[in-house]
């Protein structure tokens, strides 16, 4: 009964997940599907994802115009964005590295 339980939570995690991501390729006009994403625009989706979570922006409903008023007003709205940032760059950059297919 825990082992469905728990499947069944990491599976409505992982839903919620891609959901948030896409999101966020649809904030910043970009195509989830496109697979030649340069390193600007993946570190750019991450960060809205990011942003979002963060600040419990509702994924679903949040307009490019509401993120982009955020990222001006990011210093005030969250002090250690950056330092939240660079740990997600770290990582990103630990989980790349060690993945197969690099």
């Amino acid at each position: 009964e825990a082992a469905v339980f728990a499947a069944t939570l990491e599976s409505l995690v992982h839903e919620e997940t891609l959901e948030r991501l896409h999101d966020a390729y649809r904030v910043l006009s970009l195509d989830s599907k496109e697979e030649a994403a340069t390193e600007h625009e993946v570190e750019r989706v991450i960060d809205t994802y990011m942003l979002m979570l963060v600040l419990g922006l509702n994924h679903t409903t949040v307009s490019p115009s509401l993120v982009g008023r955020t990222w001006e007003n990011i210093d005030r709205i969250y002090p250690t964005w950056h330092e939240t940032q660079k740990w997600v760059r770290e990582v990103r950059k630990e989980v790349v590295s060690a993945s197969p297919e690099t």
